[in-house]
């Protein structure tokens, strides 16, 4: 979005003109930059980014996942809460996982209710 507000602001108050081709690889270039930066995206895989970003995106959670397999623990857990408040201070929340062994192949799955008071808890 910065990149869009300065090419914008390029146009209206320096009257320059702007090539729609150029705009689209700076944006690409700087987005590309911006999720390395953050850790969204591997290297490895930032090479296809001019040509697909958003499965870029995906292979690097992709592999992100599978390098947690390569390790020297016999078992790795996954868990995810959520919780929702509704009126009254009714809370509802739960949590749920999965249980993989050093080979990737599933050991447990598990879900259900837990207590908590808030979001931020769970």
């Amino acid at each position: 979005m910065w990149t869009l507000w300065l090419i914008r602001n390029q146009r209206v108050f320096n009257n320059s003109k702007i090539r729609l081709e150029g705009v689209v690889k700076l944006v690409k270039v700087r987005s590309q930059e911006w999720a390395l930066e953050r850790n969204i995206i591997l290297e490895e895989a930032a090479i296809w980014w001019d040509t697909n970003p958003t499965s870029v995106v995906a292979r690097s959670r992709d592999l992100k996942v599978e390098r947690l397999f390569v390790c020297d623990c016999d078992l790795i857990c996954f868990i995810d809460g959520a919780c929702k408040s509704y009126d009254m201070g009714i809370v509802k929340s739960g949590i749920r996982g999965v249980i993989k062994d050093r080979d990737g192949h599933t050991k447990l799955i598990f879900s259900g209710p837990c207590s908590v008071e808030n979001v931020f808890d769970s």
